[in-house]
């Protein structure tokens, strides 16, 4: 959301009184010219290739970086002719579901190959059941809080119906990303009955809806807008660290 002295001018941003030369600032992410004077740099300096392919990996790892956004630009290509930028899925999501899914890996690798509770097979097959479960309630309970908890809550504190600050819907989704999340995560927990995954699964989602509500209720009352990337992260991380805490370490006689 644009500050009080910004106006906003399509996809540009106009700095009010303090840019006498009424210069724009468009819009965009640094990063990628950065990597491209590293490497530019890297390749320059008359060293062995091993020291230069060495130091490209341990700084930034620019390949895996291009490879990344390199894919995430293609899914977008492919999707903005019918999803504009505001709600396209790709462009809002990208980020967050490449970091659930290397989380979701990174469970299966501690179960099958530390811990050895499961084989790698047996962890997808519960892994997909929970998505397949997971991802149709997640896409319900997302639509009834677009069309009645958000603008309930909303109309609390102002006259208005959507929130003031929702940038690239990661407020607004954030019980469909939580609830997602949740009961993928239970879902694929080997030592839960499925009475146990329901039980778990429901009372994450009634203090899921509690916790959306308390964070709509602040955001508004009191006009905070964290940072973008931040709040993404805090999003993904935060259903991730309460599952290990709530389900991980339970006495293995009470799962």
């Amino acid at each position: 959301m644009p500050r009080l002295y910004e106006k906003r001018i399509s996809s540009y941003t106009d700095i009010g009184p303090f840019n006498s030369n009424r210069e724009l600032l468009v819009e965009g992410c640094l990063s990628s010219p950065v990597v491209v004077l590293l490497a530019a740099v890297v390749f320059a300096w008359p060293a062995g290739w091993g020291k230069r392919l060495m130091v490209i990996f341990l700084g930034f790892l620019p390949f895996f970086f291009y490879g990344y956004h390199l894919v995430r630009a293609v899914l977008v290509s492919l999707t903005l002719g019918f999803q504009s930028k505001e709600v396209n899925l790709v462009y809002n999501f990208y980020g967050q579901a490449f970091l659930f899914f290397f989380l979701l890996g990174f469970l299966g690798y501690c179960r099958c190959a530390v811990q050895k509770e499961m084989s790698y097979g047996k962890y997808l097959e519960q892994s997909v059941c929970a998505f397949l479960v997971a991802l149709p309630v997640a896409f319900g309970l997302g639509w009834l809080n677009n069309h009645g908890l958000t603008p309930w809550l909303v109309r609390m504190v102002s006259d208005r119906k959507v929130l003031a600050y929702d940038p690239e819907q990661a407020v607004s989704t954030m019980p469909a990303v939580w609830t997602f999340i949740w009961l993928v995560l239970v879902g694929s927990t080997p030592q839960f009955t499925i009475r146990k995954k329901a039980v778990f699964g429901v009372s994450g989602i009634l203090a899921i809806l509690i916790l959306y509500a308390a964070i709509v209720l602040l955001f508004e009352t009191f006009h905070l807008a964290p940072h973008k990337g931040l709040l993404k992260l805090f999003v993904i991380i935060l259903p991730a660290v309460v599952y290990m805490v709530c389900c991980l370490r339970l006495p293995k006689d009470r799962r």
